[in-house]
C-alpha cells in the first residue's frame, strides 16, 4: 500500500511540474534571438523627389557631412529626376530597396540597431500555458541619418510579445508591440 501511495505521490509531483512550467527572461531572450527578431536593423524611406526631404537634409547637415548632394527645388530640366542624390559616403547605410520604391525615387536607409536589452515582466493566462512578456530594447549604432527622422529616436523603448507553450515548450507568436 505505501508503495501505491508513493506511486500516485510521485506521479502527482510530475504531472505539476510538466504543466506549471514557467518561462525564464534567458529563454525570452534565448527565443527571440533565435527567431531573428533581434537585433533589428530600423530603416527610414528617403523620398528623394520631395522637395521638404531636400530642405530638411540640407538643414541636418548631411550635405556637409558628404552623405549625398540635394537641390531645393527642380528646374524645367530636372523635372522627373530626384533631387537628393547619395555618395559613396552613405553607402554604409544604403538598405536594398525594392525595384518598385526606387522606381519612384524612393532610397531605404538605415538609421540605428534595436537589440534586445533584458525582460522586465511576465505574466501568464491561468493554467500557465500562454505568457505575456515585457521587456526593454536599446537603439545603437545610431547613424548619420537618425538626424532626419520625424521625433527623436528613444535610447530605449518597450515592448510587449506572447509565448504559448505547447509540447515543443515554449514557442514564440511572432509579433510585437511597442508600449
Amino acid at each position: 500500500m505505501k508503495k501505491y501511495i508513493y506511486t500516485i505521490c510521485i506521479l502527482a509531483i510530475l504531472a505539476m511540474g510538466c504543466s506549471s512550467k514557467k518561462l525564464d527572461p534567458s529563454e525570452v531572450k534565448s527565443l527571440l534571438l533565435q527567431a531573428k527578431a533581434y537585433p533589428t536593423v530600423v530603416e527610414l524611406r528617403v523620398f528623394c523627389n520631395d522637395t521638404e526631404t531636400a530642405k530638411l537634409v540640407h538643414q541636418k547637415g548631411l550635405i556637409e557631412q558628404g552623405l549625398l548632394t540635394a537641390q531645393l527645388a527642380h528646374t524645367q530640366q530636372d523635372v522627373g529626376k530626384p533631387l537628393i542624390y547619395f555618395t559613396s559616403k552613405a553607402d554604409p547605410y544604403l538598405i536594398k530597396t525594392s525595384d518598385t520604391l526606387k522606381s519612384i525615387d524612393v532610397q531605404k536607409v538605415k538609421v540605428a540597431v534595436e537589440d534586445f536589452l533584458e525582460v522586465t515582466d511576465i505574466q501568464y493566462t491561468p493554467g500557465n500555458t500562454r505568457a505575456l512578456v515585457t521587456y526593454t530594447t536599446r537603439m545603437t549604432n545610431m547613424t548619420p541619418f537618425a538626424a532626419i527622422l520625424d521625433k527623436p529616436i528613444e535610447n530605449t523603448s518597450t515592448r510587449q510579445t506572447s509565448f504559448t507553450l505547447t509540447a515543443h515548450g515554449w514557442e514564440w507568436d511572432k509579433k510585437i508591440r511597442k508600449l
